[in-house]
């Protein structure tokens, strides 16, 4: 014996079911983020089921994740603006020292693609303890994860110690820049 649906409430349901989906705009900020988790690697399967879980009706997914990607593949990406120059140190003649002011500063390393100087002695050992001391309450490991067993790890930074001699200063400014980088 076969059991029919009564039509009046297949029409309810479909009815709802409409009137839910035309609730339900498309927004740029959705298509944005469908194209972010594509690029992300995740599959239309599971962007539809994440919108179906969500609360989104099936329908309007499908149709979103649709034309969002095909816009995407069709559509040429528009072209980028190059950045905006930034200031930094004339180094047309490829120079090994750069007057400072009150400073000459060497210039151990220059790459144009990307911008990139390291200058020698652009600090003095004090100013590198002025600016470690400055930012010593903020100082904190970085936190790692072990790719083995995806554990979360954070240590806290050794103090840092006073140095003495001027070759010590030097090491412990260099230290120091280090530990500011990584921080």
């Amino acid at each position: 014996m076969t059991q029919q649906s009564d039509p009046r409430q297949d029409s309810t349901t479909s009815t709802q079911r409409s009137s839910a989906a035309a609730q339900q705009k498309v927004t740029p900020e959705l298509r944005r983020w469908i194209i972010e988790q594509t690029q992300a690697g995740c599959t239309q399967a599971s962007l539809l089921q994440s919108m179906r879980s969500s609360g989104w009706n099936e329908q309007v997914a499908a149709e979103a994740l649709e034309s969002t990607l095909h816009q995407l593949l069709v559509e040429p990406a528009a072209p980028q603006s190059p950045p905006a120059s930034m200031p930094g140190p004339r180094l047309d003649e490829s120079p090994t020292r750069v007057d400072c002011g009150d400073r000459t500063a060497d210039v151990l390393l220059s790459m144009e693609q990307p911008r990139i100087v390291v200058f020698g002695n652009l600090l003095a050992p004090e100013e590198c303890e002025a600016l470690i001391a400055a930012a010593a309450s903020r100082m904190a490991r970085s936190l790692t994860v072990a790719p083995e067993t995806g554990a979360k790890s954070s240590t806290t930074p050794a103090p840092a110690t006073a140095c003495s001699s001027t070759a010590e200063k030097a090491r412990c400014c260099s230290a120091s820049k280090r530990a500011l980088r990584a921080c």
